[in-house]
């Protein structure tokens, strides 16, 4: 049975196929294109906006491990962790961390952010100092010796990675608005 035959549609109304007039909605303004409305802001984002988008997400992963170096030196002290395994858990993570600063630094070389990379450049000395000391890796026999220089400089670098997180946070911002 189809549902023009249906006794509930046999309503002359239904029968015919005439259209009913649909009210004329009025036309929006037109609005001028605009960056700030572009759909497509992070593609049309410049050289600048991108480096400072690396450096945030770089300085986050830069705060989340001095953060667990951190936890790992306060662990030490309260003896949940023995000085071996934890000079071999950081000792993991010292380079890595080294290179991502000093690759950082080299890309605002690169972009010309010099404000950035006078900003960057007294924590890479210190870096390439201790590297070319010989003093960047932990060593389980003096941990407990040289501790509270460890957390000293832990909690400072923590400090400088927040306050670039910011900086860097900023000058996306800027970068994004200045397209």
């Amino acid at each position: 049975m189809s549902l023009s035959r249906a006794p509930f549609f046999s309503s002359s109304a239904f029968s015919q196929n005439t259209e009913l007039p649909i009210a004329k909605q009025p036309t929006p303004p037109h609005f001028p294109k605009h960056k700030a409305y572009d759909k497509n802001l992070i593609g049309t984002m410049n050289v600048e906006g991108y480096l400072f988008l690396f450096g945030v997400v770089m300085a986050a992963v830069l705060l989340f491990a001095m953060v667990f170096f951190i936890i790992m030196f306060s662990d030490l002290e309260c003896d949940y962790i023995n000085p071996i395994d934890l000079c071999n858990r950081l000792n993991t993570f010292v380079l890595p961390e080294r290179f991502a600063h000093a690759f950082l630094w080299a890309m605002f070389l690169l972009k010309g952010s010099w404000i950035a990379l006078l900003l960057n450049t007294p924590l890479l000395a210190w870096h390439g100092y201790q590297v070319m000391n010989n003093r960047h890796m932990y060593d389980a026999t003096e941990i407990f010796r040289t501790l509270p220089q460890h957390k000293k400089e832990c909690f400072l670098k923590l400090g400088f990675y927040l306050l670039c997180f910011f900086y860097y946070l900023y000058r996306m911002i800027l970068a994004l608005l200045n397209e």
